[in-house]
């Protein structure tokens, strides 16, 4: 996969992240029951985090700072609850 695609398919998943509104919500509604912590303005601030992080020009200033050579693998660790609502 080319640099241009792996850029390509981050930055969807930001997009991805972003329209996330209705399933936000009834997410939020059920996980608060067992974690205070899922409020709709907690979970709002961490879903705009992780968009801004996938945003395809931040993606593009990242890589243009930080030789490629340095990246030989790259994982990505997702919260469980992100599952449900990316499917």
């Amino acid at each position: 996969m080319t640099l241009e695609k792996r850029i390509n398919a981050f930055h969807q998943l930001g997009e991805q992240i972003k329209n996330l509104r209705q399933k936000k919500r009834k997410v939020v509604r059920t996980h608060r029951k067992r974690n205070p912590w899922f409020t709709d303005t907690n979970v709002d601030r961490a879903l705009n985090g992780v968009s801004k992080f996938l945003d395809q020009k931040a993606l593009e200033t990242c890589l243009a700072i930080i030789p490629l050579k340095f990246f030989k693998e790259i994982g990505v660790a997702m919260a469980g609850i992100f599952v449900g609502w990316l499917s």
